[in-house]
C-alpha cells in the first residue's frame, strides 16, 4: 500500500454497537485532533506518536495477561489505561473498542472482554499504518 492509500486509510472510519449492528462511526486516527493536543506542534505530534506505537503493545499485553488471569479490576483498568493513551493520540477506533472492553469488565464479563483482543491488536496495527504515514509525511516534515 502506498503512502497516498495509507494516508486515506486513516481518513477510514469503523462503526459497531454492542449487538453488531451499525452504531457511530469513527476515525481510524483522527489528525486533526493529535494536532490540536500539540498545538499545531508536528515535531512533538511525532514524538508523541513514536512513544504511543512502543507502549501500547505492552499495554495490550498486559490486558491480555489480566484477562487470563481473571482479574476484573485490572482489566478493567488497563482497558482504561489503553482508552486513554489512544484518545490523546486521536485512535478513536481504539479508544471506542477499549471503552468497550472497559465496560464488559466493569460488568464482569471477562469472556466478552477476551473476544475483543484479537480486534484491538488488529486496530492497532490499523492506527499504526496510519500513524507512521503521518510521521513519515514529507508535508509534516518541519
Amino acid at each position: 500500500m502506498g503512502n497516498a492509500e495509507l494516508i486515506d486509510a486513516s481518513r477510514e472510519t469503523a462503526s459497531r454497537g454492542e449487538d453488531g449492528e451499525e452504531a457511530t462511526a469513527f476515525p481510524i486516527f483522527d489528525r486533526d485532533t493529535m494536532l490540536e493536543r500539540t498545538m499545531g506542534d508536528e515535531g512533538l505530534s511525532r514524538m508523541v506518536i513514536d512513544v504511543f506505537l512502543a507502549d501500547i503493545p505492552r499495554q495490550i499485553q498486559i490486558l491480555r495477561e489480566f484477562l487470563e488471569g481473571g482479574d476484573v479490576a485490572g482489566s478493567e483498568r488497563q482497558a482504561h489505561t489503553i482508552k486513554g493513551a489512544a484518545a490523546n493520540v486521536g485512535g478513536e477506533v481504539l479508544r471506542e473498542l477499549a471503552f468497550e472492553m472497559e465496560k464488559a469488565a466493569r460488568a464482569g464479563d471477562l469472556s466478552t472482554a477476551r473476544a475483543h483482543v484479537s480486534e484491538l491488536e488488529a486496530q492497532f496495527d490499523r492506527l499504526k499504518e496510519a500513524m507512521i504515514t503521518f510521521s513519515d509525511s514529507p508535508s509534516r516534515r518541519c
